[in-house]
């Protein structure tokens, strides 16, 4: 195994983030970046299919299938967000992986199965709630 081509891949996905991310500050528009890039861009969701399969667990063959674990697709997130200087981490909640973007005073989350963005209703509590229909979303600068 070659290492370097999956070294590549998350470079690449770094990249491009820094390239459509650049000067946006606020969380919910890094976290559609990110949402834009990894699920929309280079195509990475969950296994609904398969989704007790060994391979979504697997980091390496998670990007050579594009699918995976919302953990295992958590942590590109959070990996790719990182690489470019933002903020993000993993939260586990009881039966849900998700994504927080921002440190700042309104973090947002991503829910990896959905790539939707979501605010938190109370920084303490970490309970969210998805954007009503008709609201505008956040956007990312492409």
């Amino acid at each position: 195994m070659d290492v370097g081509t999956y070294e590549g891949v998350l470079s690449d996905i770094a990249s491009r983030l820094d390239r459509i991310g650049a000067g946006v500050a606020d969380a919910s528009e890094r976290a559609a970046c990110l949402a834009q890039v990894l699920a929309g861009e280079f195509g990475f969701s969950g296994d609904a299919e398969t989704y007790d399969d060994p391979d979504n667990a697997d980091l390496i063959r998670v990007i050579d299938r594009l699918r995976g674990l919302p953990i295992s697709l958590s942590i590109l997130y959070v990996a790719a967000a990182r690489r470019i200087g933002w903020a993000a981490e993993i939260l586990n909640l009881p039966g849900h992986v998700l994504v927080m973007v921002g440190h700042e005073a309104e973090p947002v989350i991503i829910s990896i199965r959905s790539a939707e963005v979501h605010r938190l209703v109370s920084n303490r509590s970490r309970r969210y709630w998805p954007r009503r229909k008709g609201t505008s979303r956040p956007r990312c600068i492409t």
